[in-house]
């Protein structure tokens, strides 16, 4: 990788980020990332495949890797879904969105919150407000905030929203 910024190779600033951050610009492009399982190989692998790539991975902890291109199969498997399904029915005027929910309190999420505070030698508890201190309102969501915006997409006051991977977690991910 370069370390320059050719005209349209992206932004050296933090501040112009958001702006290339959610495009498909590299869609045409095939990344082998190396060190995939931690760090910046696990950031790169990330974006670019965030980015439209199609990334294949390498490093030394296969494991780590191996769940790391799950995770990017699963996000990018159900995005891809919901945007086809929502051009197959856009002309009956169904709609089709995914949610994309960042920390929300539940069993799974407590598991996490486990796991979590379990790296600082502490329990749940600790875990919970690192997850928490992860978004700028800081807080973990409550389950119906997310049913709460999924009963908007599902009402006629959404019937133009389709094919859309919406973000709900206050704030930790922003474009």
């Amino acid at each position: 990788m370069s370390s320059g910024n050719r005209e349209g190779s992206g932004p050296r600033n933090p501040e112009s980020r958001s702006r290339w951050t959610g495009s498909r610009r590299l869609s045409e492009r095939v990344a082998f990332v190396t060190g995939a399982s931690r760090g910046i190989g696990e950031a790169i692998a990330r974006r670019f495949a965030s980015e439209g790539a199609r990334v294949a991975l390498a490093a030394r902890n296969e494991a780590a890797c191996g769940k790391i291109a799950g995770d990017i199969r699963r996000q990018h498997g159900v995005i891809g879904l919901t945007r086809t399904f929502a051009l197959e029915l856009a002309t009956r005027q169904i709609t089709v969105n995914a949610l994309v929910p960042g920390w929300v309190e539940t069993e799974m999420a407590r598991e996490g919150f486990r796991r979590l505070g379990e790296q600082t030698g502490g329990g749940e508890e600790e875990g919970r407000r690192m997850a928490a201190k992860m978004a700028p309102l800081g807080r973990v969501l409550a389950p119906e905030e997310v049913a709460g915006l999924a009963a908007y997409l599902a009402s006629d006051e959404a019937r133009s929203i389709t094919g859309q991977a919406i973000t709900i977690d206050g704030g930790q991910v922003m474009p």
